[in-house]
């Protein structure tokens, strides 16, 4: 636990954002006005707020306590609140004049933990930047290729490395001396914040702007930095970076220095590296929670986001989207989203509605949906989105299917996450809608048999030979004829707000009993096995490792993870792959989410928090007089769900 540290503020910028003052209260940094503080705070190098405060702390006789964003920083470059900073009582991490903090931590040489190892794993594998909204679809030339970065004019990183304008034209020309020895391209990226200090070539191939940063890494056979953090970056995408200037990743064996560095002393792994600037040096903080948190907390956070970001960074249209979820929809899509047509956005739309615009990204729930019924009018605090087909709809190729597979070889670090994620959800007892129950008050166990809304979608497209719940119950008993059956009828079914009922008599035929309105989360111990067409709780019932039989096509069924009745699945289907691969695509990959409480987008983790504590079933005034309504007025349904 870090001590707190007054220190007085001369910036009228921090002053007015209440967001960092309270990330940097939070995290060891209290500002107060000058004259009060023990130390002297000064954000960056540069500006005339910083030499104001480094006056008055020569004035006083006061050290200097410096700030500056740390590596992982936020989803938008103007995002006023920073998810990390970096702390240094010597000077800048990025002021290669002298020694800093950072730097004494790195010459020890520390000893990398298992959080260093993960962070090492997941930032290429999530694509991590320092900024995180590069839109989908921008890709850079195909590689491989040698990569130029330039840097912004006036960058403190430049002078704080000692580099000046020379040191991008010796660059430029060793980077072109070594691609053409090498015979590949030179592709220069250009700052997309301001102009720089390269002029492309003849022959010089031209970054586009708006290039996810990893994936033009990922090409790079070469890396040529002075000190843009693409260096940093691009160690741990696995290049060695030339470097042409001090940077504060330089000089511990993991680049080719151009520039010497004598107060460097330790070789370090990457790990290392890691372990000092990100898990001991920097200081992280979970704006959902207005607390610290630790480094993997900060990836977690803004893998969430700035995913969510990236697939929604165009214009969009949305239709077929019911008027009364349109603001949740709003939240969910981001920035710039319209609910009529309109050319030149891109088109999203809802999956089960028809008039789906060609080439429309389709819209759906997503898991961890909400506490309470979509049908009740209780706004989703997720959607899955998805750019060629639907995840229900087995019988075209999907994103979500594109994805399980991309899943499977994420490192472990991911797939632990993926695990810890699902034993949340089940120490907090939740499910897609989260309702409350009884106790259904069982001994022993029994088969679970639920029933599902009989005009879903995901039995239209996926339902196999068995598509009504009585044939359901008919097919259970056949497969399990000793079997101790529970039928458990869909809560919107119990409800009246949608078709599938079936009459206790026809139902007890078949099984041994009725479970309404049970508590699910009392039920799950229960269960030793289910039986079910296509419903979602034949995934939830995979997460908690119950087996489970399907007779339709669910997007969790032909990984090798269910038992299959149905009808053979498409080839493209029949991949196995690790329980862990299917719980990261469903439930961090697939989805997007907003958090009901800051209204912002975020990762499940923030999300089973929200739900666990009672939150997540917010209704407006309007979708809460509808809902109460709706038992009296259910023939007119369709009406308000439009």
């Amino acid at each position: 636990m870090r001590s707190t540290v007054t220190a007085e503020c001369y910036s009228l910028g921090l002053w007015r954002n209440r967001g960092i003052r309270r990330m940097l209260a939070a995290t060891g940094v209290q500002l107060c006005l000058p004259g009060q503080g023990e130390a002297v705070a000064v954000w960056g190098a540069n500006g005339r707020a910083s030499a104001r405060a480094m006056r008055a702390a020569m004035r006083q006789g006061k050290p200097l306590l410096w700030l500056e964003d740390a590596p992982l920083r936020s989803v938008y470059p103007n995002d006023p609140l920073p998810i990390g900073v970096w702390v240094d009582h010597q000077r800048l991490a990025t002021d290669a004049s002298g020694p800093s903090d950072l730097e004494d931590r790195l010459n020890a040489a520390p000893v990398p933990s298992e959080a260093a190892e993960h962070l090492c794993a997941l930032w290429p594998a999530y694509g991590l930047s320092k900024f995180n909204h590069w839109p989908e679809g921008v890709a850079p030339p195909e590689g491989p290729f040698v990569l130029l970065v330039d840097q912004m004019r006036g960058d403190a990183a430049v002078a704080g490395a000692g580099a000046t304008a020379d040191s991008f034209a010796r660059m430029h020309a060793a980077a072109r001396a070594y691609a053409e020895k090498a015979g590949l391209p030179l592709l220069i990226r250009a700052h997309p914040r301001g102009a720089g200090y390269l002029t492309a070539r003849d022959g010089d191939w031209i970054c586009p702007m708006a290039a996810h940063p990893a994936h033009v890494l990922q090409q790079a056979a070469a890396v040529f930095t002075v000190s843009s953090q693409l260096g940093f970056e691009a160690i741990l995408h696995g290049v060695r970076p030339h470097v042409f200037g001090a940077a504060w990743y330089a000089g511990w064996g993991l680049s080719e220095d151009q520039v010497p560095m004598p107060r460097r002393v330790a070789r370090l792994t990457p790990e290392q590296l890691v372990q000092a600037a990100l898990i001991d040096h920097g200081r992280w903080y979970d704006p959902f929670e207005a607390r610290p948190c630790d480094a993997l907390r900060a990836v977690v956070l803004l893998h969430g986001a700035g995913r969510a970001a990236q697939r929604t960074a165009a214009p969009i249209t949305a239709t077929g989207i019911s008027g009364w979820k349109r603001p949740a929809i709003r939240a969910l899509l981001g920035r710039d989203v319209r609910f009529s047509p309109a050319s030149g956005r891109v088109p999203f739309h809802w999956a089960t509605k028809p008039g789906a615009p060609k080439g429309a990204v389709l819209i759906e729930d997503g898991p961890l949906r909400s506490r309470g019924l979509g049908a009740a009018l209780v706004p989703p605090c997720s959607i899955v989105l998805d750019r060629q087909g639907i995840h229900f709809d087995a019988t075209r190729p999907s994103e979500f299917e594109a994805m399980v597979r991309a899943a499977e070889t994420l490192p472990r670090a991911a797939h632990l996450r993926a695990d810890a994620l699902a034993q949340a959800i089940i120490a907090a007892g939740l499910s897609k809608y989260s309702l409350p129950g009884r106790n259904p008050q069982l001994e022993g166990q029994v088969l679970l048999v639920p029933g599902q809304v009989v005009d879903d979608a995901s039995l239209r497209l996926g339902g196999g030979l068995v598509r009504d719940n009585l044939a359901l119950l008919s097919a259970a008993r056949d497969l399990h004829p000793k079997a101790h059956i529970a039928y458990r009828p869909h809560p919107d079914v119990v409800a009246g707000l949608r078709p599938g009922a079936v009459p206790d008599e026809a139902v007890l035929d078949h099984a041994d009993m009725i479970l309404v309105d049970t508590d699910l989360s009392a039920l799950w111990p229960h269960i030793e096995r289910v039986v079910t067409m296509t419903s979602t709780l034949g995934f939830e019932a995979l997460m908690r490792g119950i087996p489970v039989e399907c007779l339709g096509w669910p997007f969790y069924a032909g990984w090798g993870q269910t038992v299959d009745h149905g009808p053979p699945l498409p080839e493209r289907r029949r991949h196995p792959v690790r329980c862990t691969a299917l719980l990261h695509t469903a439930l961090i990959d697939y989805p997007v989410y907003r958090d009901p409480v800051t209204g912002r987008r975020t990762a499940p983790e923030v999300i089973v928090s929200r739900l666990a504590a009672g939150e997540g079933g917010a209704q407006s005034l309007a979708q809460r007089l509808l809902s109460q309504g709706q038992s009296a007025l259910t023939p007119f349904g369709p009406i308000w769900r439009r």
